[in-house]
């Protein structure tokens, strides 16, 4: 905030319900010292039920307008705090997408869900699941399901959005037809590169490498999406911080729990790994090692 506080959002799940239909309870904590010491936490009520997998989203813009999106019967809403979230406004309808695809998709907010851009403009991201024909198969069985990632862009500092697009532009094929996107793709996390560009790494469901994507134009397209870096699974956000260090925390739910990355700018990227081992069961980690990759030139970045 620009005063110096830093609010923080989670959830609490009731159950152990991994359906959609989940529901969370959203509460809120701050910070005055940087994210040393944290307040007790409050809950904030914005919706009646929030869902699990799809809680409001609180962003702060770039023109200082704390907001919070929702999901509300189907639409889109947003609040606004002009109290670092003390309090909020009543919801205002948006048009950011609750369904893409000509609305045979359901367009869910991913964890990250907006960046903010130099120019001003803002990028969502979301990602959903597109219709298969015939009874769906387990998520475990490989393919089984099929994800696909989205966004959108606002210029207006969020308060109207454009058509989403997808994160995966491969480009048409030999008769002239876009191919459809990546199949395997769900929560989406980015940040802006000082030259502009977007690097984005979405979160995959059965493949064992991160997927990466990239847009040159602030989110307007992308271009193929191709296999990332490094191993991982969730991304629940990314960011860069004024110096020019650029930050992820994703896990990777099979042998190693977490694994932190960062980066640093100039003409390579370098990835310093801290990996946790936590076997399942237990709550403390037995194992735990760093791991350095440099990738020279890549993307000119």
């Amino acid at each position: 905030m620009p005063n110096g506080e830093l609010p923080l959002t989670y959830n609490v799940q009731a159950t152990a319900d991994a359906s959609g239909e989940a529901k969370t309870t959203l509460f809120l904590t701050r910070s005055l010292d940087r994210g040393r010491t944290w307040s007790d936490p409050e809950e904030l009520r914005l919706v009646v039920k929030a869902e699990a997998w799809e809680p409001p989203r609180i962003h702060l813009t770039l023109a200082g307008r704390l907001i919070a999106m929702a999901k509300q019967e189907g639409r889109v809403s947003v609040f606004e705090s002009t109290d670092a979230a003390r309090t909020w406004s009543d919801p205002s309808p948006m048009n950011a997408p609750a369904r893409v695809k000509d609305g045979k998709v359901k367009f869910q907010i991913g964890p990250q869900a907006f960046v903010n851009l130099a120019d001003g403009a803002m990028v969502l991201l979301g990602h959903g699941a597109p219709p298969m024909e015939g009874e769906a198969e387990s998520k475990h069985t490989w393919s089984g399901q099929h994800f696909q990632a989205f966004s959108c862009r606002s210029t207006d500092d969020g308060r109207t959005w454009s058509d989403p697009v997808n994160v995966d532009n491969r480009g048409p094929d030999q008769n002239g037809k876009q191919i459809d996107g990546n199949m395997d793709l769900t929560e989406v996390c980015a940040v802006q590169m000082g030259n502009g560009h977007i690097m984005g790494l979405i979160r995959p469901v059965y493949s064992p490498w991160m997927w990466e994507t990239w847009s040159k134009d602030g989110g307007v397209t992308w271009g193929p999406c191709v296999r990332g870096l490094f191993p991982g699974y969730a991304t629940p956000n990314m960011l860069r911080t004024k110096s020019g260090l650029f930050k992820a925390q994703v896990s990777w739910v099979q042998k190693f729990q977490r694994i932190s990355s960062s980066t640093i700018r100039k003409r390579c990227i370098l990835f310093v790994f801290r990996v946790i081992q936590v076997p399942i069961g237990y709550t403390r980690p037995i194992t735990t090692a760093k791991i350095g990759m440099a990738v020279l030139n890549r993307h000119d970045q």
